[in-house]
């Protein structure tokens, strides 16, 4: 009987050992990502044996069937949040099972919103860079009540979401990246500009949509100018804008326009409604702001492509339509 006791001591003094020796190496950083780090991405749906398994894949943890097991003890397994979480120096296997359960992304991803985007386009930029629920994103930055909380005078914030190159963590929720962005708006749409918006008659909202318009139809830098004086002069007459991209908002893509597309129905139809849109189109940059609040003084009416990425722009319609036939002609040559 005390043999068997000696051997009982001995097993159970051996797995103690194991055991505590693994819950040293457990919280010890024992592992050396190196200057890059690794970096472990959890999908929005995965269960935690497909995590577990990309974490043994990637050589992560140093004993996963030891991890599998500490974390479904201590329900880790069943608090496992998507995400994409980067372990640079040194770390231990504790701080991996900290970090997918605490859901808190350490990763800084870096996210270029170009000017001239929608709503919609950031938000699927957003949904690749960041993890964002695409649909969540745009139904909220297109709701009144986010534009109201913000302090965005419009009734959503398409327009004021700044385009520049912004850090995030990945997994960071919508709203947050909404103030974020629309601080960096009023933070240049500062005070002299606003009173610039007033001199000149224009609410703030106007302003904007009139620099979104710019920003959709210019190319060149030098045109902005004159793109805003073109259509600064149609409002002054009462003379529909006739701004093709306001249709293609209208429409909810960027695709060819025909015809019949100008017959739709719809408050962002400058070819049917007389005045600016309710609200921006897109996101404009500074230099579009800047053009909408300081526009060239011009007797332009109109303007057309010239073929070379600039436009050629005329007084009357009958100039118009002679620039049309010549655009015309020199696709054909081509």
């Amino acid at each position: 009987m005390s043999h068997r006791k000696d051997v009982a001591r001995v097993v159970w003094g051996a797995l103690a050992i194991m055991a505590a020796a693994w819950l040293i190496a457990f919280v010890t950083p024992i592992h050396d990502a190196g200057g890059k780090g690794v970096i472990l991405t959890i999908p929005r749906g995965a269960s935690a044996d497909q995590v577990y398994s990309g974490i043994a894949r990637d050589h992560i943890v140093s004993n996963i069937v030891l991890f599998r097991f500490f974390s479904k003890i201590l329900g880790v397994d069943r608090r496992i949040k998507a995400g994409k979480y980067l372990f640079s120096g040194r770390y231990s296997d504790y701080d991996v099972m900290r970090l997918i359960s605490a859901g808190k992304s350490n990763l800084l991803v870096a996210v270029t919103i170009p000017e001239g985007m929608d709503i919609r386009q950031m938000a699927e930029i957003y949904h690749h860079a960041l993890g964002v629920d695409s649909a969540a994103f745009a139904g909220e930055a297109l709701s009144d009540s986010m534009a109201e909380l913000l302090g965005i005078p419009s009734t959503n914030l398409e327009g004021y979401l700044f385009p520049d190159t912004y850090d995030f963590y990945y997994g960071t929720k919508p709203g947050e990246i909404m103030r974020r962005m629309t601080d960096e708006f009023k933070f240049y749409f500062n005070d002299s500009l606003k009173a610039r918006a007033r001199v000149i008659g224009y609410t703030v909202n106007q302003v904007m949509t009139m620099a979104s318009i710019v920003e959709a139809e210019a190319q060149l830098d030098s045109e902005r100018a004159i793109i805003a004086s073109v259509y600064y002069n149609r409002l002054r007459i009462h003379m529909p804008l006739d701004a093709d991209p306001t249709i293609e908002y209208a429409l909810g893509e960027h695709t060819e326009i025909y015809y019949k597309d100008l017959r739709i129905k719809s408050p962002y139809n400058t070819y049917e409604n007389y005045g600016l849109p309710p609200t921006p189109i897109c996101s404009p940059g500074l230099k579009s702001i800047m053009a909408a609040l300081y526009p060239d003084t011009t007797n332009y009416l109109y303007f057309v492509a010239n073929g070379k990425g600039g436009h050629v722009f005329t007084v009357t319609f009958q100039a118009h339509k002679r620039a049309i036939r010549a655009y015309r002609r020199a696709m054909m040559r081509e």
